[in-house]
């Protein structure tokens, strides 16, 4: 029976600080659920059908712009599960049957059919703890997705669960079963977040209702824990092992022939004599203080008084209470150790240990070459790159050193605070993360030393049609005009890649983003060059790259392709001095936004929304507001002259779009989709064509009960398009490191996407050439479709709703 307190992820340019409270049954609580935090469980061996709480401390997207999609997630391993359980109650009842006759088993059945109701209400559900405002977010999702029979409890401010006793503040509903006590009690200790924590953002938009938005902090709390066994004072009580060791561990007495007299008299031991005393309880407590100000309302809280220690206030005879063990700050590094800082740690005591979890964050003062917690991604760019880093580009990444600290210990991913067992307790694992890192890199060196893909991509380079291709690539001026891919995988994140977002930059370093699925911002400050200039400075590369992005287009309203939208607001509010982005997106994001501001106020008036179908066939003046504006701004900002909506097969308001007057040409996109033969019209003799590839041919079935597109169909797309380069995209899990491709004996360029990969005017004909060379890379590669929990037609179920079908004449 074991129990801590693990770190799952730290601040960095493509993380936000998260916990794991792992209680002894296993069952886990997450402590805020940033982007990217599903990969994080994939990455390292988590399960997500083990988390049955999760506690937010304050509500941006850093602490829940991965919570949609957990929830999707964890409703549909629920359901999973659910059904597995009422699979195998049906095959027992079956086997009773057989045995039992036809009589016993009808009202068996019928027994069980009850029952198998009740278990389902026992299985499903999540506990969602959070301040005010919590509730309106979970509610607010309903814009894009819906899980009517997954059960959340939704918990908002205070909140106390009783030691020794069932929850208080939970009433029972009808048709509602609790869930099952948490093996850690749960007190929440609310405090208010003031202007200070904004200092950016002093505008119009500031009123009243911001400085009462609260930040939570929590106080984990053990059960009372039973003293330790004795087993060497057993043995000089003569104690036999066996049962007797059990009884008295359980704190009963035992009794037993005395092995000392030989008449045989016994001796009866109580437990007291070998079992050390029971321990109230273990306290761990995770602070949230961004700003001075929510840090004096912890320090006046009575919650944490009551662990100072006071010397002038003695404890009453026969008073006892839990201990308070371990602190976790997550916090700004310079007010953690401000001096008065450092003497309120101190009142609570040299046995109590604390843990900081840094939480600056702004792409000024977050390095981003820092150890990203992407292994197999990173490792897997790294691999890419040794072919060639000017098509696959790898990001300026290397481990680390922790600075040593006195007093305290730096959180880094995967440290682990073991609390249960007592003997055991203690900090571990502080080398695990580079380890894990190391590993995976080593073993990556030796594939690309074996595999033979250097040799054979030098024999390439000095083949003729290489240096006549490199020659031609000169005859035109140099560009710094080039295509990012920052997620080029379907459905919900994997470990090797991210989900939908591609940034297209211009010729004057404008940029606009076609979708912005969750990690968007963090994988495109990820592939920033490193900044040579001081990181304090605003107006470094990072600053830079998001004051550059001046457009997004969302295809369809399904999360994976624009939760990243949140981040993308923020951090451009912050740093583009009142230039609001220009939002092109179906109605569905513009209502979520609206909803969401008012929770998170700061975003008011960082957009300009203009709905997707004003720029389709049948657009109308009832949702073309902003249009003139759009299309201005489009011209004068990124060049681009005009932009047309397609509707396309997939979901509800989805479409695929054609950008004329690019860097690169006319620029086509089909977001998710069917083959579309109106889109390939409208875009006739683009220059390149962006399209979705999910599934291998073979898997025509699954792409039509998808309504998504197979390699093959994507081609024949780019066929009768007469596209002259064909990027291909959004691959199916099943592939997670290189898609099958068909063999092309055309003139158009057919290249491959993977996240970090950049193609420019000067790499699009090498790009185009090495795939057979990459895939030296992965001889023989694994069907990982269960590294996730659920198969992967499930989790691309989970992003289906508003899943209404496209009308057939859009085929």
């Amino acid at each position: 029976m074991t129990s801590c307190v693990r770190v799952l992820s730290v601040q960095s340019v493509d993380s936000s600080p998260s916990l794991l409270i792992v209680g002894p049954d296993g069952k886990k609580t997450l402590i805020n659920c940033g982007e990217g935090c599903q990969r994080l469980f994939l990455e390292f061996g988590q399960k997500i059908s083990s988390i049955d709480r999760i506690c937010l401390t304050h509500l941006q997207h850093d602490a829940m712009g991965g919570l949609p999609g957990m929830i999707l997630t964890a409703a549909d391993v629920m359901k999973h599960v659910t059904a597995a359980a009422t699979a195998r109650k049906n095959l027992k009842i079956a086997s009773t049957t057989t045995a039992g006759g036809a009589n016993h088993s009808n009202q068996q059945t019928q027994q069980s059919g009850r029952t198998n109701e009740g278990d389902s209400d026992v299985l499903s559900g999540l506990q969602l703890h959070g301040p005010t405002g919590t509730r309106a977010f979970v509610h607010s999702l309903r814009h894009f997705m819906r899980r009517d029979d997954f059960y959340m409890d939704i918990h908002e401010g205070t909140y106390r669960q009783e030691l020794g006793g069932d929850d208080k503040s939970n009433k029972k509903r009808k048709n509602v079963v609790s869930m099952p006590e948490q093996s850690w009690f749960l007190e929440s200790i609310v405090t208010n977040l003031g202007a200070d924590n904004h200092p950016k953002q002093q505008d119009s938009n500031e009123n009243g209702h911001r400085k009462q938005r609260q930040a939570l902090s929590y106080l984990f709390t053990t059960p009372p824990i039973t003293g330790r066994f004795l087993a060497d004072k057993a043995k000089e009580l003569g104690i036999p092992k066996g049962p007797l060791y059990g009884k008295l561990k359980a704190g009963q007495s035992v009794t037993f022939p005395d092995p000392k007299d030989p008449e045989n008299s016994t001796v009866t031991i109580e437990s007291h004599q070998v079992v050390e005393p029971k321990s109230p309880g273990i306290v761990v407590a995770v602070l949230y203080y961004p700003s001075v100000n929510v840090w004096n309302q912890l320090r006046e809280s009575e919650q944490m008084k009551r662990f100072q220690q006071h010397p002038e206030t003695p404890k009453k005879k026969g008073e006892t209470m839990p201990t308070l063990e371990l602190v976790i700050h997550m916090a700004p590094l310079c007010l953690f150790q401000a001096i008065d800082n450092e003497a309120w740690r101190t009142s609570f005591g040299n046995n109590v240990q604390h843990l900081v979890v840094a939480t600056d964050h702004s792409p000024h003062t977050v390095d981003n070459t820092s150890l990203s917690a992407f292994h197999s991604a990173s490792v897997g760019t790294w691999m890419r790159s040794q072919l060639s880093s000017a098509v696959y580009h790898r990001p300026n990444e290397h481990p680390s050193e922790v600075p040593v600290s006195s007093g305290y210990t730096i959180a880094v991913p995967l440290l682990e605070y073991l609390v249960i067992p007592r003997g055991k307790r203690g900090f571990q694992n502080s080398d695990a993360f580079v380890q894990h890192w190391q590993l995976l890199r080593d073993e990556a060196q030796t594939v690309v030393t074996k595999s033979g893909c250097l040799e054979e991509f030098s024999r390439f380079q000095q083949s003729m049609q290489f240096q006549k291709d490199n020659e031609c690539s000169h005859h035109r001026q140099e560009s710094p005009a080039e295509i990012l891919f920052t997620g080029t995988g379907s459905a919900i994140p994997c470990k090797y890649r991210n989900v939908s977002g591609i940034v297209i930059k211009m010729d004057n370093g404008n940029a606009i983003m076609l979708d912005c699925g969750e990690g968007t911002v963090g994988q495109l400050l990820r592939a920033q060059p490193k900044d040579d200039e001081d990181r304090a400075c605003k107006n470094n590369g990072s600053v830079q790259t998001i004051k550059s992005i001046k457009a997004v287009w969302i295809s369809h309203p399904h999360a994976d392709h624009h939760l990243g939208i949140l981040r993308l607001l923020s951090e451009r509010r912050a740093y583009s001095g009142g230039d609001p982005l220009l939002l092109i997106a179906p109605p569905n994001l513009g209502r979520f936004l609206k909803e969401y501001e008012q929770v998170v106020p700061e975003i008011a008036g960082t957009y300009t929304f203009l709905d997707c179908r004003s720029l389709g066939p049948d657009a109308s003046s009832s949702f073309s507001e902003n249009l003139n504006d759009v299309q201005q701004r489009l011209k004068s900002e990124l060049g681009i002259l005009s932009c047309d909506a397609i509707p396309v097969a997939h979901c509800q308001n989805s479409f695929a779009v054609v950008f004329h007057g690019t860097s690169f040409g006319s620029l086509a996109y089909s977001g998710d989709c069917r083959p579309s033969m109106v889109f390939a019209e409208v875009a006739q003799n683009a220059d390149i064509l962006i399209h979705e590839a999910t599934f291998a041919d073979g898997l025509e079935a699954d792409a039509v009960m998808k309504r998504h597109c197979t390699v093959g169909e994507a081609l024949k797309v780019a066929e009768r398009m007469k596209a002259k380069t064909l990027l291909l995209t959004h691959f199916s899990q099943r592939y997670p490191k290189i898609p099958p491709l068909p063999t092309n004996n055309g003139v158009m360029s057919i290249i491959p996407a993977f996240d970090f990969m950049k193609i420019t005017h000067q790499n699009m004909s090498l790009a185009s050439q090495i795939t057979p060379i990459l895939r030296l890379l992965y001889p023989d590669e694994d069907n990982e479709e269960d590294d996730n929990e659920v198969a992967t037609s499930a989790m691309e179920a989970a992003m289906d709703v508003p899943g209404l079908f496209a009308q057939k004449d859009l085929l």
